[in-house]
């Protein structure tokens, strides 16, 4: 299995694993786990940045690290950075479940689809089909989640542009799907 989609399939299982904590704790407790992730985060990639080993965390970012990736788990933290950001920003649990929901979901199934079945190039390495990949199913995951069809659509539409932006979608897509539920809802 490639590294990205290794990556993709480990960003889905943490987010759903996040999703269920807001669920059944609640927006203070997943603040905490996530705010608490961040600080060792930063400790762990820093010393993985200087040249230590850090059993399991050296393995961990060896098999879905992206060698283009300025330090060692960089991904991670800019996933951990953004739904704090997110929670910290909006503090209301439907508003976070939603951007959360759009950002676990769409950004790995836009990769998964893309990256095997990506023909049509939009920008750089987006394809037509990862970005009808997330919007499907960022839509789908908001439906099952109880957000109105119309709301349903208008976030999934919103995490799909910003998606496009050439900046770290972790932190982009959440907080643009928070703004515009803040809206909606």
């Amino acid at each position: 299995m490639k590294t990205e989609i290794k990556r993709q399939l480990v960003h889905l299982f943490f987010g759903l694993a996040f999703i269920a904590l807001l669920v059944f704790s609640g927006l203070e407790n997943t603040k905490l786990v996530l705010g608490t992730g961040l600080v060792l985060g930063g400790l762990t990639a820093f010393i993985l940045s200087k040249g230590h080993r850090l059993f399991p965390f050296s393995q961990i970012v060896e098999i879905v690290g992206r060698d283009t990736e300025e330090f060692p788990g960089k991904g991670a933290l800019s996933f951990f950075a953004g739904m704090l950001l997110t929670m910290v920003l909006f503090n209301s649990e439907q508003i976070v479940l939603g951007a959360m929901l759009v950002t676990v979901v769409g950004d790995a199934f836009s990769t998964l689809i893309g990256k095997k079945f990506g023909k049509k190039k939009i920008i750089e390495n987006k394809s037509l089909e990862g970005s009808a990949a997330f919007f499907f199913s960022a839509e789908f995951a908001l439906l099952l989640a109880g957000f109105s069809p119309a709301t349903s659509l208008v976030v999934a539409l919103s995490g799909t542009i910003v998606e496009l932006i050439p900046f770290e979608d972790n932190l982009t897509i959440p907080v643009a799907c928070g703004a515009v539920l803040t809206f909606l809802i």
